[in-house]
């Protein structure tokens, strides 16, 4: 299931408060809009929405990790 909107942007703030606007994987600054919720752990291999499991990540690292573990 997924991530209730208003969680969403709360834990997208919560996380930009904490760590800048900078991409978890290639470290790089990016427009906060540009940046997307990335699970550590994959939903797939069992990892939950809880703060813990989430870090900013930019697009192209996202999407480009193919859901890989480790």
């Amino acid at each position: 299931m997924g991530m209730a909107s208003r969680n969403k942007r709360a834990r997208r703030r919560a996380l930009l408060a904490e760590y800048g606007p900078y991409c978890c994987w290639c470290y790089q600054e990016f427009p906060p809009e540009e940046l997307t919720l990335e699970h550590l752990v994959p939903r797939f291999a069992g990892g939950v929405h809880a703060r813990e499991n989430l870090m900013l990540a930019c697009y192209p690292c996202n999407h480009g990790r193919h859901n890989r573990v480790g």
